[in-house]
This record gives structure tokens, C-alpha cells and sequence, in this order.
């Protein structure tokens, strides 16, 4: 076990199988190279990839393969470009508060993780496709909102189109709390 006192969740401990490591650290922290994914309450979209070496410091994050045809070029293609391995990937992205206190995703530096050796990097995306600021807060409920009237209504459509309607609805507001990408890894197993 790893004990980390003073963080903004209290003094807390994680297993040393846990941790993911960023050879190269994160933007703007590349000294910090070692973090674990704290999960937040079920049901809430956000979790926290918090430093091992800086107490101070936890990056609210949020599964990236929610966001539709995210990110381009693909995530194993990105991983390949970084060395990590190309199968069992988690994508993450950093998510933020704006001056409207609402949040907002980096789609342009997402951090990719291969699940089964826990190494992790950062990578820059085309600036020109991809914003560090991408509002998600009224898509995200309103996404729920679909959700549950699809649920809570007769099948209208026929019901391939409704079971593609409810998957991609699903993918627009996942719950990070099982940790895992669409591909069902765990990330965060035994946290």
C-alpha cells in the first residue's frame, strides 16, 4: 500500500498496482510522473487523477471515449505514436471550470493509458480540430434527458434504431465511476 497524506480527499491509500505511471509527465507538470485514478461518488462523471509526489495536486478527469468519434486519429494509433501498447487502452480527458462555473473538457491533450502495463502518456492533438476548452456541461444533461425519455417511452422507431439511439445516447454522458472505456478495461481496478 501507498499512503499519500495531505491530499484534497484527506490522507488516503492505494495499492501499488494502482498507480499509472506518465514517463514524461503532464503539461505544464513534467516532473510528475506518478498517479492514481480516485473515483468519485457512483453516478458522477468526473474522477481524479491524483499525483503520488504532490499531495496538492489531482486532475479532475473523465472517460474521452464518451465523446463521439474521439479522438482522431484513434487511440491506438495515438498510443502506437507514444510507445504504449495499442489493445487495452484507457483515454481520459482533463476537465476544467469555467468562468460560468460550468465544465469544460481538453479534447486537445487527451492522456492514454495502457491498461495492463499502467503506462500512461499525454499527447497534443491538431489545435485546429480539438479546443482545451470544450463545454460539456448542457450537452451532458441534456443527453440524460434523452436518455430517460427514450426509456421512459413506447418504442416509436423501429427497435435497431432505437437500441443505436439509447448506445449512442449512452456514450454521450458514460459514468465514470466503473472506470472503464468503452472497451470495458479496468483502469481502476481495486480503488
Amino acid at each position: 500500500m501507498i499512503r499519500i497524506d495531505g491530499t484534497r480527499f484527506g490522507d488516503i491509500e492505494v495499492e501499488e498496482t494502482s498507480v499509472i505511471c506518465f514517463a514524461n509527465g503532464l503539461i505544464g507538470f513534467p516532473n510528475e510522473t506518478r498517479f492514481v485514478l480516485l473515483e468519485r461518488e457512483k453516478g458522477r462523471l468526473v474522477g481524479f487523477l491524483q499525483s503520488l509526489d504532490t499531495p496538492a495536486l489531482a486532475f479532475p478527469v473523465t472517460d474521452g471515449s464518451a465523446f463521439a468519434g474521439y479522438p482522431e486519429p484513434p487511440a491506438d494509433v495515438l498510443a502506437r505514436s507514444v510507445g504504449l501498447g495499442e489493445t487495452d487502452l484507457a483515454l481520459f480527458v482533463i476537465v476544467s471550470a469555467t468562468s460560468k462555473r460550468e465544465l469544460a473538457a481538453n479534447l486537445l491533450a487527451p492522456l492514454i493509458v495502457d491498461v495492463a502495463t499502467r503506462a500512461g502518456a499525454q499527447v497534443v492533438l491538431d489545435p485546429r480540430m480539438y479546443s482545451a476548452a470544450t463545454p460539456l456541461g448542457d450537452p451532458i444533461a441534456m443527453a440524460r434527458a434523452r436518455m430517460e425519455a427514450i426509456k421512459n417511452s413506447p418504442p416509436s422507431e423501429p427497435p435497431a434504431d432505437r437500441e443505436r439511439v439509447e448506445q449512442s445516447e449512452r456514450a454521450a454522458a458514460p459514468e465514470l465511476v466503473s472506470s472503464r472505456p468503452a472497451h470495458k478495461a479496468p483502469i481502476a481496478a481495486g480503488m
